[in-house]
């Protein structure tokens, strides 16, 4: 089971291009997406791209987002959200919680800050995929969560930015 996650579209045009690339190179079975979704309803083809997708997609609440985008995306947008995959629970949010301890297994998905980032402490792994849009260092990126771990990938070239076994 393949697993592609993003966040921070921000309804860009460019972004939904490289969503939509993506999805048909990849193939993935579900899509986690990470919050900052639409810009103030602003994104017919990020609208688009979710409404054809929306029965394999689990989204959680941008800092950006609103009551007018989960209708528009015909998305269900709660604050936070946890997902089983292969006997680990991955905790979507938008904004990293500090504040909440996870159990060793456990992955914690989380976007707002427009950085990739990927790396495990304690047990726990932590992955912001960082924008598909407007990143906010060298690249933008998207993240594949498979069996055999994380990847960090290049938006635009696919290659592997950084690994984490599982």
């Amino acid at each position: 089971m393949k697993l592609l996650v993003v966040s921070d579209i921000h309804g860009s045009p460019l972004g939904a291009k490289r969503l939509k690339r993506i999805y048909e190179q990849e193939q993935p079975d579900q899509i986690l997406l990470l919050g900052d979704i639409l810009d103030h309803g602003e994104g017919s083809e990020v609208v688009s791209f979710f409404r054809l997708h929306a029965y394999h997609t689990s989204a959680v609440k941008g800092n950006c987002d609103s009551v007018y985008d989960e209708k528009a995306l015909m998305l269900s947008l709660p604050e936070h959200r946890a997902y089983d995959y292969l006997g680990h629970t991955l905790h979507l949010q938008h904004i990293l919680s500090w504040a909440v301890s996870y159990p060793p297994g456990d992955m914690v998905l989380f976007g707002h800050t427009h950085v990739k980032t990927l790396y495990r402490e304690k047990g726990v792994t932590y992955l912001n995929p960082g924008s598909l849009s407007y990143p906010r260092d060298e690249a933008a990126s998207y993240a594949l969560i498979t069996p055999e771990g994380v990847y960090l990938k290049d938006a635009d070239s696919d290659k592997t930015l950084s690994f984490l076994e599982s």
